[in-house]
């Protein structure tokens, strides 16, 4: 759920700050109802929506990829292939996904902001 959260926030952007993506020649090549977030999170480290988005003092692209592993444990085979032998996923995991939507979403409301004005 939180994967998806990110990706309808990014993407909600995205439409939002079409003409400045555009303007900026970052607008992905496509049908913005098939972009996932593999082009969704590279858009928002480029248009600079993420620079506040990171973990612990991490990179933007560090936070991202905890929300992806997240998002793709709900696939009944990455999550055998990626689950820890324990079986344990992590107090650290789930506490560093609520930092990175956090952060996402505070700096993607800023982005929309702009975009009105």
């Amino acid at each position: 759920m939180a994967g998806a959260a990110l990706e309808a926030n990014l993407l909600a952007t995205a439409l939002k700050c079409e003409p400045s993506l555009r303007e900026q020649g970052l607008w992905p090549k496509g049908n913005p109802l098939w972009w996932d977030l593999g082009i969704l999170v590279p858009l928002a480290m480029d248009a600079g929506w993420l620079s506040v988005f990171d973990l612990h003092g991490g990179e933007g692209d560090e936070a991202a990829e905890v929300v992806w592993r997240l998002r793709n444990l709900v696939h009944p085979g990455a999550f055998v292939r990626e689950e820890p032998p324990d079986g344990a996923l992590g107090k650290t995991l789930y506490e560093d996904l609520y930092l990175a939507l956090k952060s996402a979403f505070s700096a993607t409301a800023i982005a929309r902001r702009d975009a009105r004005e």
